[in-house]
């Protein structure tokens, strides 16, 4: 068991900032901070109902106590063992390069097969294999990355939330595998190879071949109170934009929307602590390595 701060979340719920809630409350930005994420070595009570009554909220949504906590970690995949793990021989599984050059575009295709980890704060892991397709275009400065399968018939931590996990939604968008997104992201653009992105550049990631994102679903909850059901569907995106930000949250611009463009970048990470299905991110203060972890 755990505990889980909330604090992100209803603020974006509430479309507020921090800045607007240390001003409602007299609380410090820092430690607003430090609650948020989790390194609060002590709160009072008094803190709490500040930011309970600023928010109209009771404690418990503030502060929950949560059964398990999962740290999410993305590895590459043994092209024997996906193959295995989907029983699927006509997948083309081959890791390569497909260079095309058309109307002078340079474009790079590849196939690639991740595992995302799930461990638990026992060790006890999960895995859930993904295959992939990217397009590199670096006249452009785009990537495109298609989700052409991923396996959870293995999972019985997602298969036993799957339907919470498609109506937790953030902008449309399943909180989970909106999470999987950035994080595939930020595998790809750690290689050598691809450190050349950076923020301007357009990451889409696309879900729309990997049969796993409903095209819709009904709301039961607003349907009762509806007399057009119509009223009730939800349409889910399914496609999700990554942006790019400095791997040293610090960073600062250059001139006013400029930025250095040789140091590192990453998925934004950072910002996931927004959704509800996820614990904290944590950020390494020497490397800015980020490690995520959902509840």
């Amino acid at each position: 068991m755990a505990i889980k701060v909330n604090l992100k979340s209803l603020l974006k719920e509430r479309k507020m900032t921090m800045t607007q809630l240390h001003q409602l409350t007299g609380i410090s930005m820092n430690a607003l901070s430090l609650f948020s994420n989790l390194k609060s070595s002590g709160i009072q009570y008094s803190t709490i109902e500040k930011i309970t009554n600023a928010l109209d909220v009771g404690v418990g949504d503030l502060i929950e106590v949560v059964d398990n906590v999962f740290e999410l970690v993305i590895e590459d995949c043994d092209e024997n063992d996906y193959e295995e793990m989907f029983n699927l021989k006509d997948l083309d599984i081959e890791k390569g390069l497909v260079l095309h050059k058309s109307f002078g575009n340079e474009k790079e295709n590849y196939n690639f097969n991740y595992k995302i980890k799930l461990k638990d704060i026992n060790n006890d892991t999960t895995e859930v294999y993904v295959k992939t397709s990217i397009n590199y275009n670096k006249t452009s400065n785009s990537l495109w990355i298609k989700i052409l399968k991923i396996d959870l018939k293995n999972s019985s931590i997602i298969l036993n939330n799957i339907t919470h996990l498609y109506k937790n939604t953030y902008n449309g968008f399943p909180e989970f595998y909106y999470i999987v997104s950035h994080l595939i992201v930020n595998k790809i653009i750690s290689s050598e190879y691809f450190k050349i992105m950076n923020i301007y550049w357009e990451v889409i990631v696309d879900w729309r071949y990997s049969g796993e994102i409903p095209d819709f679903y009904y709301d039961d909850r607003a349907s009762e109170s509806l007399s057009n059901n119509n009223d009730a569907l939800i349409f889910v995106s399914q496609l999700i934009r990554v942006n790019l930000v400095p791997k040293d949250p610090k960073a600062k611009k250059e001139l006013l929307h400029e930025f250095n463009l040789d140091i590192p970048y990453i998925a934004n990470l950072d910002h996931l602590t927004q959704l509800k299905l996820v614990h904290n991110v944590e950020i390494d203060e020497a490397t800015f390595k980020r490690t995520v972890y959902i509840s």
